[in-house]
């Protein structure tokens, strides 16, 4: 285990946006794709690149990439509840590089879904 996954013993499944919207304005989305990832709830805001300040529910630590606006539920893919509830949107992604820029951190940025 390194540094960029130490502490990444919860199981998450995301949903990568793929880059489109459909005829209703709602985002066009991949298959499901479980990660480990270090999962931490707390609201508060976050103010994103661009200066847009964002209502964050939750911050995830992850040694994938996400894309924004994918949407992510904290459980294992084969612990999928039908209906799904307590979806999360990817609001903002974060990639920091280690000193020689081989191995990156990844934090996500969650807003609850409503």
């Amino acid at each position: 285990m390194t540094v960029e996954n130490i502490n990444q013993k919860t199981k998450a499944v995301y949903w990568p946006y793929t880059g489109r919207s459909d005829e209703y304005g709602e985002p066009i989305l991949g298959d499901p794709v479980e990660v480990n990832v270090r999962w931490e709830y707390g609201t508060n805001t976050s103010q994103l690149a661009d200066g847009t300040k964002v209502s964050k529910d939750a911050t995830v630590f992850t040694s994938v990439d996400i894309p924004t606006e994918s949407q992510m539920w904290k459980g294992a893919l084969a612990d999928l509840p039908d209906p799904l509830v307590d979806l999360f949107v990817v609001k903002d992604t974060q990639k920091m590089p280690d000193l020689k820029s081989k191995k990156f951190r990844r934090t996500v940025i969650l807003t609850r879904k409503r």
